[in-house]
């Protein structure tokens, strides 16, 4: 539902750094932070969409950094 709502409006710059934060934190104790019924899998096709468009890449790069290193990294990579 979240990720409907976004396809028709301009998410600002620091509203995607939140989410891609808030994020980052779940997933660093996902066992205990996660939403229930919230799979890791969503989280990460979250975080991938907020960083490419936060940083204009294509979703597809970012899925693949993704898949190469861990989450932090990842970001990292991406600041750099």
């Amino acid at each position: 539902e979240e990720l409907e709502e976004d396809v028709n409006r301009v998410v600002p710059p620091s509203e995607l750094r939140a989410r891609i934060e808030d994020v980052l934190e779940v997933l660093a104790d996902f066992k205990s932070r996660r939403e229930p019924g919230r799979s890791r899998s969503e989280y990460i096709e979250r975080l991938a969409q907020d960083m490419a468009e936060l940083f204009g890449y294509l979703q597809e790069l970012v899925d693949y950094f993704l898949s190469m290193l861990g989450p932090n990294e990842a970001l990292e990579f991406l600041e750099a």
